[in-house]
């Protein structure tokens, strides 16, 4: 967020600088994180929120479009949506974002501390797309229960913050620099991304013969070892009962059994998941 403000404060010399954000995404509990988190119940108890932030509909290019004026200066999403659902963007509104951010000198901005890491079956979920964002979140399984946070930049974002302009208390910590290290090094050494890949080869067939079984589930949906099941009633009975069978998982939205298995999972493991998921819905 502040490389956004500073990159149109740079371009303009004023603070008139937009942000445009997705509607049911989110960000983050930070007051500049939570600005651009789009749902007013979290919003509602901190307000006011940053000024000059709009919220337009997730994969409605058209929406976006509207939105953007001579003072936008970023365009935020989350590659997935993980908190409304688990919604992947689809390929013609992530590469038509690039493109509308392309032709207006905008940065666009991709939050990947979900989605990213791995999870796709890529190391991060935009390079499903073949589209590059200007910036890249990354977090949590960056450093595999380490905590760390990073953002990459390419092109106009980089070199827009200087030294002074933010900082952290623990920021560029060695420990949490040798851990990420460490992470990408097992990444390699175990071939997480091709174990990722096969499993979501064979996931994606048993939740589909699964959803062919069952009526109440409405949908499955999601990118990799990412996925939402979305039912036709409220999910909190079945994921009390997938937790208390050992199996743990957390609800997306009030209808989603959300699954964010480990990468190192193997074919028991989803086996194991599809006999509880059976038997209790």
């Amino acid at each position: 967020v502040k490389i956004a403000k500073k990159y149109h404060f740079l371009k303009h010399n004023n603070h008139n600088g937009e942000i445009i954000a997705m509607k049911k995404s989110f960000h983050g509990r930070s007051m500049g994180a939570l600005s651009i988190t789009g749902k007013a119940t979290y919003q509602e108890p901190f307000a006011p929120m940053l000024a000059h932030v709009k919220f337009a509909d997730f994969n409605n290019l058209d929406s976006v479009k509207r939105l953007i004026t001579k003072n936008t200066c970023a365009i935020f999403m989350e590659t997935v949506q993980g908190e409304s659902g688990i919604y992947p963007t689809t390929e013609y509104f992530i590469k038509g974002v690039r493109k509308l951010c392309d032709e207006n000198k905008i940065l666009m901005v991709l939050d990947e501390i979900q989605c990213g890491m791995g999870r796709s079956g890529n190391m991060f979920a935009y390079q499903l797309y073949d589209v590059a964002p200007d910036i890249v979140v990354s977090a949590k399984a960056l450093g595999c229960g380490t905590p760390v946070g990073a953002i990459g930049t390419r092109g106009a974002a980089t070199g827009v913050l200087c030294a002074g302009d933010h900082g952290t208390t623990y920021g560029s910590n060695p420990l949490a620099a040798a851990a990420v290290t460490a992470v990408f090094q097992l990444y390699q050494q175990y071939n997480i991304l091709a174990n990722v890949r096969a499993m979501t080869t064979y996931l994606d067939k048993a939740l589909s013969e699964l959803a062919a079984q069952k009526v109440v589930i409405k949908e499955v949906r999601g990118l990799g070892l990412m996925k939402g099941i979305e039912l036709s009633v409220p999910a909190a009975y079945y994921i009390n009962a997938l937790q208390e069978a050992g199996i743990i998982v957390i609800p997306s939205g009030s209808h989603v059994i959300r699954l964010l298995p480990p990468l190192i999972l193997e074919k028991e493991h989803i086996d194991a998941l599809l006999y509880v998921l059976k038997k209790i819905l």
